[in-house]
């Protein structure tokens, strides 16, 4: 029986129909979801994601958070779009981009004043947020698999 009779079961897979944009809309909740989870888990752990800096000190509070990760996430889609527009291999580009910048975000995290398991939650959350907004934009998209994958 196939997937298009009637009664079959369906198949999820390269041809699974969903849109690139809905795929990557939801890699941005994943990603909030990653991150919360992280939060949540770190203040468990005694994290109080209170970071200071020469200018003053804030607390780290989950909405700021979820609106961070949001706005990364945004900004990455958006680059993705524009990468895959300019190069030839425009996902190839973006995911070095993407690997680079969370490379890159760690560095702050070290130069802040705060408690080590509040700048180990943060260091696993940039992580995991990363790694569920790369894994979720590099999904091939239609007009990947018409092109016979070259991205």
């Amino acid at each position: 029986m196939t997937s298009g009779e009637p009664g079959a079961t369906p198949q999820l897979g390269a041809n699974d129909g969903r849109s690139p944009t809905r795929h990557r809309a939801m890699g941005v909740v994943g990603a909030c979801g990653a991150g919360l989870t992280v939060w949540l888990a770190g203040a468990a752990f005694g994290a109080d994601y209170r970071i200071c800096v020469p200018a003053g000190c804030t607390v780290l509070d989950a909405p700021a958070m979820l609106v961070t990760i949001i706005g990364a996430g945004l900004l990455g889609w958006a680059t993705l779009a524009a990468a895959e527009r300019i190069f030839r291999r425009g996902r190839r580009v973006w995911t070095a981009l993407a690997v680079a910048t969370t490379a890159v975000s760690m560095v702050p995290i070290d130069l802040v004043a705060a408690i080590a398991v509040t700048k180990a939650a943060l260091v696993v959350s940039h992580l995991a947020v990363a790694a569920v907004l790369i894994a979720a934009y590099r999904h091939p998209t239609r007009a990947h698999r018409r092109s016979g994958g070259r991205s």
